[in-house]
């Protein structure tokens, strides 16, 4: 780690625990002359260290989140490279005379393995009076790529574009009739025209008549049709009148009178044209629809939040379905947060924390946020902090996984449990479905493909299932401030045991955290039994903990 990344973190967590209500002990301006947080000759607290410069923070009112990846491995096989078999009979039952042994399974190399993308977030919730910890719902972008505001705009363009040189046209050609044209056309419906009203039932009355639209007005034969009616050949007459002839009243017109108006609507009406929408800028927004466009941005940005027509469509075309805007985690992360709150005492008061993301840190992105008020709602450096530190400037220090719970903590609980439900599943029926927020879902959990493990995330994180960890959650995000605390105690350098991480991160170091030695003490089932998921049945688990001692056993 750098020193200004050391100064960074130190500046850092200062400001964090004066905002939390932590000030650290012996606070006052020596304090932070000694330290080296000021420059010499400050004579006052700046405004970044000045606790009655800071807006406060409640550890309860904050929401943490961040992003997790987890490659799927396709196929049964062991991930460890090897398998253990028993010989078992026709009912599934251990047998080393009788039995056979079950096929060998195997991972399929794929040279470029998919992965599961999620955005998950955390908080503390007080229900009854009494504090939990809250899984938020994640947010799925598996199979698609996070781009900033410019670089998700350019793929647009590449995709209007695209269709701009298209040779054929197919679909994007249309017969446009008057009222979008702002004129009248002989194929438009007599509903369009000014003087037929469904209100009156002259509309309905036409359509009995076997008139649809204004061609059929003008080639009416009164003479040939007999069973044409006075009223309806004083509709027809009313319809055809021009929009600023007096207002026709009295008997019904005659033959001659009706031709006249029938000669004059000919004239006046035009026949229907064919439209490219090809020829405009953005083919998708004349086919689709208008949107206003953000000068700031040059995003598209509405007062109601919500993404035109146009811009529905063409994000869902194959070329933009790998791309997704982190405008649109930022909003999923913000109204989700809001929600939490929603029903609490406090509702307005509530933040966002979340790491140094250079999508969010964007200057795009950071004029957009702040457009959509949700600036204010991100726990970022406050009044100029590490300013003077190259690349620190405006947002957290990054390669910090102690100062996020998710990254130290919960993601790992996270990955395990899927992983447990994954083996527990296997030998399951894995064809049947169950009903899971509206949709069919498979019941059990697999990693073999990216859908079907991102469905197992979901399913587990879910804060109606039964993997109830949120006391587990409640005592990560406290150990927030005891990391900020211990990071201030070592003026910025890295603390271990502060967090559970995997790689050259792992620290399972600790006494307490080593294996026993000796020799396999057969246990029960695991105490991580009573987190499984309902659709998991125990009598599955049951078996699966049971081959586990037999093998330990046998071996």
């Amino acid at each position: 780690m750098t020193r200004s990344c050391l100064s960074a973190r130190f500046g850092w967590v200062t400001q964090l625990l004066i905002r939390f209500g932590k000030t650290p002990p012996g606070f006052d301006l020596a304090w932070l002359l000694e330290k080296g947080l000021v420059p010499e000759g400050t004579d006052t607290i700046p405004d970044k260290f000045n606790v009655e410069k800071l807006p406060p923070l409640d550890i309860t009112r904050v929401a943490f989140w961040d992003e997790t990846h987890r490659k799927c491995k396709p196929g049964k096989g062991s991930r460890r490279g090897h398998q253990t078999r028993f010989k078992r009979n026709q009912g599934g039952k251990l047998d080393a005379v009788r039995g056979t042994y079950a096929d060998r399974l195997y991972y399929v190399q794929a040279k470029y393995e998919d992965e599961s993308r999620l955005a998950a977030g955390v908080c503390i919730t007080v229900e009854d009076g009494e504090e939990k910890g809250t899984r938020l719902p994640a947010w799925d972008y598996t199979g698609r790529t996070i781009m900033t505001i410019p670089c998700f705009q350019e793929k647009r363009e590449a995709e209007m574009a695209r269709v701009r040189g298209l040779k054929d046209g197919r679909g994007w050609k249309a017969t446009e009739g008057g009222a979008a044209a702002g004129g009248v056309f002989l194929t438009d419906p007599v509903a369009d025209l000014a003087s037929v009203s469904s209100e009156n039932g002259a509309a309905e009355a036409l359509a009995e008549a076997g008139i649809s639209d204004i061609q059929d007005l003008i080639e009416m034969d009164l003479e040939a049709d007999e069973d044409a009616d006075d009223s309806i050949s004083r509709l027809a007459y009313c319809a055809l009148r021009a929009p600023d002839d007096d207002e026709a009243g009295g008997d019904s017109p005659g033959e001659m009178e009706l031709k006249e108006f029938q000669k004059e609507a000919s004239r006046r009406c035009l026949m229907s044209r064919e439209v490219d929408y090809r020829t405009g800028d953005n083919p998708y927004k004349e086919k689709h629809g208008e949107g206003t466009a953000d000068v700031q941005t040059g995003f598209t940005e509405y007062a109601d939040g919500a993404r035109r027509e146009w811009e529905q469509i063409i994000d869902r075309v194959t070329a933009m379905k790998r791309y997704v805007c982190i405008t649109e985690m930022i909003e999923h992360m913000m109204e989700v947060t809001e929600a939490a709150y929603a029903g609490t005492d406090r509702p307005d008061e509530w933040y966002v924390y979340h790491d140094a993301l250079s999508l969010m840190t964007a200057d795009e992105t950071r004029k957009w946020m702040e457009k959509k008020d949700y600036l204010k709602r991100w726990i970022v450096p406050l009044h100029g902090l590490n300013d003077d530190i190259s690349s620190f400037g405006l947002r957290p220090p990054g390669n910090s996984p102690e100062l996020m719970p998710m990254d130290a903590y919960v993601n790992r609980y996270w990955h395990e449990a899927v992983k447990r439900h994954v083996n527990w599943c296997r030998g399951m029926d894995d064809k049947q479905k169950i009903e899971w927020k509206g949709r069919d879902v498979w019941r059990t959990f697999s990693d073999s493909t990216p859908a079907r493990q991102t469905e197992g995330y979901l399913r587990l994180w879910d804060q109606d299932s039964d993997w109830d960890v949120g006391g587990w959650i409640l005592k990560d995000i406290r150990r927030f401030l005891t990391a900020c605390s211990s990071i201030l105690a070592e003026d910025g350098s890295v603390v271990h045991n502060c967090s559970v991480r995997n790689g050259h991160r792992a620290l399972w170091h600790l006494p307490e955290n080593k294996p026993q030695r000796g020799g396999f003490r057969p246990k029960g089932l695991p105490k991580e039994t009573r987190y499984r998921h309902r659709d998991v049945p125990l009598e599955q688990v049951s078996k699966v903990c049971t081959d586990a001692v037999a093998r330990h056993a046998h071996n």
